[in-house]
Parts: C-alpha cells; structure tokens; sequence
C-alpha cells in the first residue's frame, strides 16, 4: 500500500510546493532579521527566533466545569493506546498560533511538536511572503488552536485536524472559542455536527495569527504524523461518525448505485462523460454530484452504496464508511502518482480496481489535476467490472 510521504498533500491528489522564486530583498530582509535580538524577529519581519520542544509549554489544567465527552473519550483512549488524552493537550501562555499550522511561544519560537505538518518551515513560508510587522489577533483569555496546514482541503481536514478537535471534545473543551478553518461548507458542517456555536470560531482563513492569554493546542504525537494516510485515523473516523450515519433515516433519497460527477469543477473531470454514463445507466448508476450533498449525506450516501464510480479526489476519503465488499471503480489520470484512495479502499475492504484514463489534453504534463479520456475499450472494461 502506498501512502503520502510527508509534504505531499490530498484533495485526493498529492501537492508538490515549490519555494519558486525568492526576492533579493526578502532574502536581504531574513539576513537582517538574524542580527534583531530574537524576541524582535517575530513581531518585526515574522520570522521565528528559534525552534523549542514541549519544555516550552504547560500541561492542560482542566476546571471542574470541564464535562468530557464520554464516547470520544472511549474513542480517543482506543486511538492514543496508553496515552492518557489530556496528554495529548499543551498550554502555551500567551502563545502565538499561525494560520498554516505552526505553534510560537509568546517571544516567537516555533514550538516543533505542535508546528508539524507544514510543507515547508516556518521561515521559508513567511520569507515568501513576508510582510514586516503581522497583524496580530490578540485574544484574551483561552483559545483552543487546531490550526492545521491543509485544513481547506477535504481529506487533511477530515483526517489531520479532526483527531485534534476529538481529543479537546474528549476531555470536555467544547465551548472553545477554537481557532481553525470556517470557510468551507464542510467545515462549517462539522462543528455544527459537534455542537460548536459559529459565533466561538476565529477563522484561520481570516485571522493568520492569532495570539491568546491561555493557547491550548491538541497534537497528536509522532505516531500520528499528518500528510501520511493513516488507518488508525480512518478508523477513528469510522468509529466516530457510523452513530450519526445510522441516524440518517432517509436511506430512500440515496441511489444504491452512482457516479461521481466532476462536471463541476476544473480538474480530473471525465471528457464525454456522457459515454461513460451511457455504458453504466442500464446497470443502474445514477449520476450525482457531491456538493449537492451537505457533510453527513456525503457519508451516507457511500455508506448505503452497492457501486460506486468515482474520480479520484478529497471526496474519497468517504469511501472509509462504505460496507466491506463494496464494487468501487476509481478513476484516475495515467501516471497519476497518487494512490490515497487505493489506500482508502483496501481500509474499508472494498472490491475496488484503478481505471487509468488518458491525460487531456494530450501530452499535459499535469499527472494529477488534468482531465481524463477513456476509449471504447477501457468504458467496457468499467462496465464489465460491475456486471461480473
């Protein structure tokens, strides 16, 4: 099974992050910076001082209002093994959080085991983009951090960020406020589902750094890395979301069997997809379209499938709720490196097979995000694979 190596990224495709080019005078600026005593390099040219370790940070001290949630309590111990949950929770006074997923302490050090992930450090990303004396949202009191590099993308959301926010619901820090991603109808969807008021999120989005009294950062450790698929993490998901899934009680409304339309969107959009659904309609597919579906219905709908055609893409990390034996065809660009969602599907134990369809146009360089051609001979191939 081949899954992402860190630094690659999924919206079901991997993320290749180039540095491109950098200024002269941005580099000029990082040389200058150096000579600041370290407490200036942060709030001068947003640059961290240096890199520390947990020593810089406090154990979470939970009030007697803290109420946990017992299920995600289960849940999480299941999922941290030994580990204690509130373990997995540090205190950071006056501590800064960064928008692409870095942790400071209040004089700018980067704190390493609450700032992983990133595709590139630190201060390679603030040097491209630099801009002398951030604006800091200074909040008082306690703000609990799931700043996540990737949070706008489906499959790092669901599968980087949310095990943070379970651990601070686990132990009972449900009132918040949190500082995440608020954009996204997905991610609006999900604290909605977990009872977390709108008007309690700071939106990373719009707020990059934010600086509070009392900052409280979830993490999950070394042998939870972000950017590597992770079956541990899948199945906290599973686990987590099948009573919500079961509490969907319109089964009627999802079509047993489907296509996954990109039509939609501007990348890895089947050309002719009319073809394609000529061939599977009299086996009974029916063609839908994911934003037509909020969060839950996404994961009901491949939780009740039969068949299932789909591009690969961020959407098929709800192929996790699928039953076992599940037939999926998954299609995906020639020589596309990608292959999450084959780890997604052999998770789930689904009868899943990979249909690699011609780059469009022709000749793209574009392993990943390009459209896909498939000839008389590979739509019967799909089609065979489901009559079988």
């Amino acid at each position: 099974m081949q899954g992402l190596s860190r630094g690659q990224s999924t919206d079901g495709s991997a993320r290749h992050v180039s540095e491109g080019r950098i200024p002269p005078l941005k580099r000029a600026a990082a040389v200058l910076a150096r000579l600041l005593p370290p407490s200036w390099r942060f709030p001068v040219c947003g640059l961290s001082a240096s890199v520390v370790g947990l020593e810089a940070t406090r154990p979470l001290a939970l009030g007697k209002e803290a109420s946990p949630d017992e299920t995600l309590l289960r849940a999480m111990e299941k999922f941290l093994g030994p580990e204690p949950v509130p373990s997995r929770i540090a205190t950071v006074p006056h501590g800064l959080a960064w928008s692409r997923g870095a942790h400071l302490t209040a004089d700018g050090r980067v704190i390493d085991p609450l700032s992983v992930g990133m595709t590139l450090p630190m201060d390679r990303w603030l040097l491209k983009r630099q801009r002398f004396f951030p604006r800091v949202r200074r909040v008082p009191g306690r703000v609990v951090s799931l700043a996540t590099d990737g949070h706008n993308n489906f499959y790092h959301w669901m599968l980087d960020l949310l095990p943070k926010l379970f651990i601070a619901l686990a132990v009972g820090m449900r009132e918040g406020p949190f500082y995440l991603g608020d954009s996204h109808p997905f991610q609006r969807e999900t604290v909605e589902l977990f009872g977390i008021p709108p008007d309690r999120i700071f939106d990373c989005n719009t707020v990059p750094f934010l600086q509070a009294e009392q900052l409280v950062v979830p993490f999950l450790g070394a042998a939870h890395p972000p950017n590597v698929f992770s079956a541990a993490k899948c199945r906290l998901l599973a686990e987590v979301f099948a009573p919500l899934i079961a509490q969907k009680n319109s089964r009627a409304k999802f079509p047993p069997r489907f296509v996954v339309s990109r039509a939609r969107t501007r990348s890895r959009r089947v050309v002719k997809e009319g073809e394609l659904l000529a061939r599977l309609e009299p086996l009974g597919f029916r063609t839908v379209f994911l934003e037509d579906f909020s969060l839950l219905e996404q994961m009901t709908l491949f939780a009740h499938a039969e068949a299932i055609v789909a591009s690969t893409g961020a959407g098929l990390i709800n192929l996790i709720h699928a039953r076992p034996g599940t037939a999926v065809a998954i299609l995906m660009p020639e020589e596309c490196p990608d292959l999450v969602c084959r780890d997604m599907a052999g998770f789930a134990g689904l009868r899943a097979e990979i249909f690699y369809g011609e780059r469009h146009p022709s000749g793209t360089p574009d392993k990943i995000g390009c459209d896909m051609v498939f000839d008389e001979e590979k739509l019967a191939r799909i089609a065979e694979f489901f009559a079988a």
